[in-house]
């Protein structure tokens, strides 16, 4: 069903490094959880899936950033991570600060 119920509604896209994003998943067949919730699962030993506990952590963090940064009031349930692709669409350039800033900071009075 459509959540927007047939409305147009507003999609954030959220940029993830690969790196990181491997440091959400745990190893299939290795004493956890596969995607269909059994012990080892019926997944390809040695594949990779979400962890589902980091995952929701890591997107309930995301989502309320993108709350605050935009002002908008998000839905924290109903959110996909693509499976058989990266992106939809195409990719645009992405500005990544090179420059280091120091972590404390004076502020002035």
């Amino acid at each position: 069903p459509n959540p927007a119920g047939g409305r147009g509604c507003t999609a954030y896209d959220v940029v993830v490094n690969s790196d990181f994003f491997r440091t959400l998943q745990v190893r299939v067949g290795a004493g956890k959880l596969g995607s269909r919730g059994r012990l080892g699962g019926s997944d390809t030993p040695g594949s990779f899936q979400a962890d589902p506990l980091y995952l929701e952590f890591f997107l309930t963090v995301a989502m309320e950033g993108l709350s605050e940064k935009y002002g908008v009031e998000l839905e924290l349930t109903g959110w996909r991570v693509l499976r058989n692709r990266k992106f939809l669409g195409s990719i645009l350039a992405q500005n990544i600060r090179a420059q280091p800033r120091p972590h404390i900071q004076e502020l002035p009075r």
